[in-house]
């Protein structure tokens, strides 16, 4: 009897605690039909779309609380890419939006056309993340 107390207690207790004391934020659902990538741990998020047949990658970065566009990068991302012939970079560029924002941000390339991978350097207030793919 004590035992079944202690152990509904300890339950409890946990299913507790973790509600309380868990800050983890649910990753978004891809707005524009890419693959969404955790920058940081509950950072922000950063969705990819990749059209290999035109060599093209978007990359739109959200916030981690109520998924809208981050404010700013402190510059565009590179993309440094693992290719046959060893690593090259691609540089992106801002994406025009009607909001003005700095957080959606377009790379175009013979290299990214086809399958690709490597990883994506990003500055977010100061402070350097790495996305692999």
């Amino acid at each position: 009897m004590i035992l079944k107390k202690i152990t509904s207690l300890g339950l409890i207790l946990s299913l507790f605690s973790t509600s309380l004391f868990s800050e983890d934020h649910q990753k978004p659902s891809p707005k524009h039909g890419g693959f969404v990538f955790e920058v940081g741990h509950d950072i922000a998020f950063m969705e990819v779309v990749h059209d290999a047949s035109k060599g093209l990658v978007l990359m739109y970065f959200y916030d981690a609380d109520n998924h809208q566009e981050v404010k700013s990068l402190d510059k565009p991302p590179r993309l440094n890419l693992d290719t046959e012939d060893g690593r090259q970079q691609v540089k992106s560029s801002l994406l025009k939006s009607p909001q003005n924002k700095q957080s959606q941000f377009f790379a175009q390339s013979d290299l990214l056309k086809g399958k690709v991978k490597g990883e994506i350097p990003v500055k977010l207030d100061g402070i350097h993340y790495l996305i692999k793919f």
